[in-house]
Formats: structure tokens, C-alpha cells, sequence
């Protein structure tokens, strides 16, 4: 995932966001997406739409899904982690179990 502090400035590159400084304090920003943003935006909504669609799944069926993958993807990270702190034959064995494996 991206934070903020990492997809701001990607965004603001891609001319989809402006910042703005604020008048009283300067620590305050302000980020507004673009005309351009808003176009990009809405055909990314139609994007999503059509895949789901495609994907003959009702709205809940994906939103389990996504909880499920988000999920995955969390456990991956966490045995990742661990197996920086272990030899490399028990993280191997931990990656394993995670897919399913004995």
C-alpha cells in the first residue's frame, strides 16, 4: 500500500491533484484533485464497474473477496517479516503452511 506522503506527490506528477499552502499557516496543505483527476476518476469508476460486471459476482460476494485478498495479503507480509528473524529453512516451512501445504 501507499501512504499519503507517497501518493501525493505521484499524483500531483500525473497533474491529477493540486496542492495548495494555506494562507494563515503554511504547515497546512491543501490537496484538491484536477479537472483532468475528475476525468480520470469517473473512467476509472466505469473501469470498475464493467470488471464487476464481468465478474457475474453479486456486490457482496466481492467485497468478501477483497476482505479475503487484503487479508492474504496481510498474512504474506506478517510471515514475511518473520522469516527475517528465523533460519531459512524454517521460513520456508512457514511460507509453505501459509499456501496450504504440511
Amino acid at each position: 500500500m501507499l501512504d499519503p506522503g507517497t501518493l501525493t506527490p505521484l499524483l500531483k506528477s500525473m497533474e491529477l491533484v493540486e496542492r495548495h499552502r494555506g494562507m494563515r499557516d503554511e504547515r497546512e496543505v491543501q490537496v484538491n484533485v484536477t479537472d483532468q483527476g475528475k476525468v480520470m476518476q469517473a473512467r476509472t469508476l466505469d473501469d470498475r464497474r464493467y470488471v464487476a460486471t464481468q465478474l457475474g459476482m453479486t456486490k457482496e460476494q466481492i467485497m468478501s473477496l477483497r476482505a479475503d485478498l487484503m487479508n492474504l495479503i496481510a498474512r504474506m507480509q506478517e510471515s514475511e517479516a518473520a522469516s527475517r528473524n528465523e533460519p531459512r529453512s524454517q521460513a520456508g516451512h512457514n511460507a509453505t503452511e501459509l499456501l496450504g501445504g504440511k
